[in-house]
């Protein structure tokens, strides 16, 4: 019994830190090209370098950090190729996603949605400073939204394999536009042409907003 709980005690040490790195990278407080060190996330953390060194490799397998034996841990860079490669894949998953879930989509969600956006908008034209993590945030979930309802288990499998690259640009990307006021008004249009099942008009201005946000990155 001592031995399972130290081996779930040793778990949990390791998504603790495994899970602060990355909601970091995420929003990036680590910023790519950063080198990162065992001993001061474990004397940050408070706990030893073990459960730290496991989550490194965890992220490493996502492609978050690279790990050089002998040199350092650094958080992988981006590159233009990397940006434009990502989103030429989340455009194209996400319009084969739209196909099937703009009919399962119920009018309640989309109101749910509609609701959160105009808020955001509201807040901005009264001279609130939305954050960032706040408009990804419902950002993200119009995403989940269309391809969670999609009928195609394998365009759902591919969105979680690649789930940890699109936050990260998604949210380094609302970072870079930082247009609460245009983004909004564009989701706001995609929420109405859902609720009018208007399929092609409907991907027409998804991949719209999409190159709209890949290029306002790139700028």
């Amino acid at each position: 019994m001592e031995r399972i709980n130290y081996v779930q005690k040793k778990k949990n040490l390791r998504e603790i830190a495994y899970s602060q790195l990355k909601d970091d990278i995420f929003k990036n407080r680590i910023k790519p090209g950063d080198c990162l060190s065992e001993n001061l996330i474990a004397s940050e953390f408070n706990m030893s370098r073990t459960p730290v060194r496991e989550a490194l490799r965890m992220l490493e397998s996502e492609d978050l950090v690279e790990i050089k034996d002998g040199i350092g841990i650094y958080v992988k860079t981006i590159s233009f190729k990397d940006i434009k490669d990502i989103f030429e894949v989340r455009k194209a998953i996400e319009t084969l996603a739209i196909k099937t879930s703009i009919n399962r989509i119920m009018d309640y969600e989309v109101d749910e949605l509609r609701e959160k956006f105009i808020d955001l908008l509201n807040e901005h034209e009264h001279g609130v400073d939305v954050s960032l993590e706040k408009f990804a945030s419902v950002d993200w979930e119009l995403d989940e939204l269309i391809v969670n309802k999609c009928n195609n288990d394998y365009i759902i499998s591919i969105i979680k394999e690649i789930n940890a690259k699109i936050r990260r640009y998604q949210y380094l990307s609302h970072e870079a536009y930082n247009d609460v006021k245009e983004s909004t008004e564009q989701h706001l249009k995609i929420l109405s042409l859902i609720k009018e099942k208007k399929l092609e008009e409907l991907i027409e201005e998804n991949e719209k907003h999409i190159d709209w946000a890949l290029n306002c990155f790139l700028k």
